[in-house]
């Protein structure tokens, strides 16, 4: 007679690999590590000069980066659906023109929103490419960026656009009970950022089709609006950020367009050192906000040492492979 086989569930437990606590303290330390680079750099730099842990150097620390930053929030939430936007710095110096060209004679708030409108149309344009005709979005945005550096080109000329009166310089160099309002922008446009990403449908949609653009389609998404929405999330913010730059100068030219070029580069590190995925599906945005803390420091530190450019882009690069080795292996062990 045959032995009946029966499956014995303590057997099948047993051989199930266990997550023992030193796993958990690991897999923590990977999705977290940022944080803890975070860390080391703030008390680094308290030890290094006396000045660092005033609120006045904090203050110099966020304004130096809010355009930056500003322009990491878009970036973030283009990223999580699996694309990419090369025309950042066309975009950023376009907005910065419109609201130069018009902050005088119209008002700020008028050219504000006009500088806003602007990058709204050139997110339209890259989505439409993007998401409509399908062209990949590195192709499709580096063509884009050289149209929309010629219309900078073709409206500025070899002129310097000036600011001649007080007020649109206000959302460069005013402030609000201390607080400078570049400040205030930034903070604002990350804890709206944090909140359509991180709670919202709509947020959530975005990492969907990020993570798998063909489980977005059966869960009847409209994958192209929303990357045509997120492409002109990163034009507004692109453009926001170039009002605050030139009303911080009182001026612009031409010559930022090739002024600004590490623009783009810093942002996405940021974002990458933030723990976004390059391949789409995952972020968070409160994520965004410790790159660009690690960044704002890092530069920080290296002007309070006189250390040298080349010196700084080795130490950033450094941060940056760093980033991406701890996000590749925390994925790997959460597989």
């Amino acid at each position: 007679m045959m032995a009946t086989l029966t499956s014995d569930p303590t057997v099948e437990e047993s051989s199930a690999p266990r997550t023992t606590r030193r796993d958990v303290a690991v897999t923590l330390l990977y999705k977290n590590a940022m944080l803890l680079v975070l860390a080391v750099l703030v008390v680094t730099a308290a030890f290094t000069y006396d000045n660092f842990l005033e609120w006045n150097n904090f203050k110099i620390i966020l304004v130096q980066n809010a355009g930056l930053g500003i322009i990491a929030v878009g970036v973030t939430l283009l990223m999580v659906t699996g694309a990419f936007d090369l025309s950042v710095v066309p975009v950023f110096v376009l907005g910065a023109a419109v609201y130069a060209a018009m902050a005088d004679d119209m008002g700020w708030g008028l050219a504000l929103v006009a500088a806003l409108l602007a990058g709204s149309i050139t997110g339209v344009i890259n989505g439409f490419i993007v998401a409509k005709v399908g062209v990949n979005s590195f192709i499709a945005t580096l063509a884009t960026a050289s149209a929309f550096a010629g219309i900078v080109l073709s409206g500025l000329g070899n002129d310097q656009v000036t600011l001649t009166t007080p007020s649109p310089r206000l959302l460069g160099t005013g402030s609000v009970l201390g607080i400078p309002i570049p400040i205030l922008l930034l903070v604002a446009v990350f804890l709206i950022g944090q909140l359509v990403l991180g709670s919202t449908a709509y947020g959530r949609r975005l990492k969907t089709v990020g993570g798998s653009e063909h489980a977005a389609r059966l869960a009847g998404l409209r994958v192209e609006r929303l990357r045509v929405s997120a492409y002109v999330i990163v034009g507004i913010c692109a453009c926001l950020a170039g009002v605050v730059f030139v009303a911080r100068l009182g001026s612009m030219q031409a010559t930022q367009l090739t002024n600004s070029a590490p623009l783009l580069l810093d942002a996405i590190a940021i974002v990458v050192v933030g723990g976004t995925s390059l391949y789409g599906g995952e972020g968070a945005v409160w994520r965004t906000a410790i790159g660009l803390l690690i960044f704002g420091v890092l530069d920080n530190v290296i002007a309070g040492v006189n250390a040298s450019a080349a010196t700084e882009q080795i130490v950033k690069g450094v941060v940056v492979l760093f980033a991406v080795i701890t996000d590749l292996r925390s994925r790997q062990r959460s597989v």
